[in-house]
């Protein structure tokens, strides 16, 4: 009688030990692409900011942080166009930090109808337009083998500044994007 006291306290206890344990299990993880989401949120808005910087001193700063966030943030890509305008003219900046080359095609209602080119990647390219009244931008660009456009619409009678960006970070095989215009007004 005791032997068999003796085998079922020790079958409870292993039951017991058991249930305990499965109460001690992780919880589940969140997936890396919905906790990377708010870091995105961050990175774009340094990209707001720093547009606003460059159209204090009309220098590109955006290719400075997408070099920036490129070297320090894993995952990290950007496409990105700089328009500074002025009363009846334009300068547009594409910069590419893809880790691939894109070609761009360039239309627009302005003097010079399309404008073209390859960018390598971690580079930029500039075009100078002449405009009146308002501007109808359309950015073409190719990478492996897919096309995306990205339409921007602006008045050339005034001074401003329009940043376009297009960001992501790749995480457990997922690419989270997210794209944004900014515009300043001087």
């Amino acid at each position: 009688m005791k032997g068999q006291i003796f085998i079922a306290g020790a079958a409870l206890l292993v039951v017991l030990l058991a249930l305990i344990a499965t109460s001690f299990a992780p919880m589940p993880a969140i997936p890396m692409a919905i906790s990377i989401a708010p870091q995105l949120d961050n990175l774009a808005q340094e990209y707001r900011y720093t547009t606003g910087l460059s159209s204090i001193d009309k220098t590109d700063h955006l290719d400075e942080l997408s070099v920036y966030f490129r070297n320090n943030v894993q995952g990290f890509d950007a496409v990105y166009a700089l328009i500074t305008a002025t009363p009846g003219a334009y300068d547009l900046i594409i910069g590419n930090f893809l880790r691939n080359p894109i070609t761009v095609i360039i239309t627009t209602n302005s003097d010079s109808s399309t404008a073209s080119g390859a960018i390598a990647d971690k580079e930029s390219k500039s075009w100078n337009f002449g405009a009146t009244d308002n501007v109808q931008l359309t950015i073409n660009y190719t990478i492996q083998n897919s096309t995306y456009t990205k339409s921007l619409v602006f008045a050339a009678d005034r001074n401003q500044t329009i940043g376009w960006f297009d960001i992501g970070i790749a995480v457990d095989r997922n690419n989270i994007r997210q794209s944004d215009t900014w515009n300043v007004t001087e």
